[in-house]
């Protein structure tokens, strides 16, 4: 499992530390949402949330598009 730490370059760090803050003050909301918040590309961001699923810090909830979005894991909020 990978951690944010594993990242050499100081800019994806800074970015991937940086959206879980985001996340945590506006849960629920979609990708769009945070991308002018973080500056970042759409694909970017794609792949900063998978990054972040992936190590469980983050999870998607919700199935229609009004109710669904990003909340912070369990894991992440006992840190």
């Amino acid at each position: 499992m990978v951690s944010i730490e594993h990242y050499s370059d100081k800019g994806v760090k800074e970015k991937l530390s940086v959206l879980p803050k985001a996340i945590a003050i506006n849960e629920g909301k979609r990708a769009p949402d945070y991308i002018t918040e973080i500056g970042v590309s759409e694909r970017t961001m794609e792949r900063y949330l998978q990054q972040l699923k992936e190590v469980g810090l983050i999870e998607f909830r919700g199935e229609a598009a009004q109710t669904s979005g990003y909340y912070l894991t369990k894991k992440l909020k006992l840190q």
